[in-house]
């Protein structure tokens, strides 16, 4: 569906998925571990992990996380998305979403 990210099309998803959980984009980077902010960066992660194609250690590097967290997260919710669950119609919708704005964009 996508290709390989670039600076720009990571920094339009970190603002997309802020934005549909309300929250700055500085959360998710942090090490807040609230409910919201976790399940932010998680999705940022799978988007980034399985539609920008960026590696787990590529991800792990600029979140200042380990390779290991990262996969724990991803995986955790990738789960959720496979299924008759919430989280496949939120994972929809933030691609939905990024890709409207990367539409909007070129």
């Amino acid at each position: 569906m996508m290709v390989i990210a670039t600076e720009n099309d990571i920094k339009l998803a970190e603002l997309t998925v802020s934005e549909f959980f309300s929250i700055e984009v500085s959360d998710i980077r942090s090490r807040d571990r609230k409910r919201n902010t976790s399940n932010a960066r998680a999705f940022l992660w799978l988007i980034l992990h399985q539609d920008m194609k960026m590696s787990a250690t590529e991800i792990a590097k600029r979140y200042d996380r380990t390779r290991r967290n990262v996969f724990m997260q991803i995986s955790g919710i990738k789960f959720l998305t496979e299924g008759p669950f919430q989280e496949n119609a939120i994972y929809d919708t933030l691609l939905h979403n990024l890709l409207n704005k990367q539409m909007k964009e070129k």
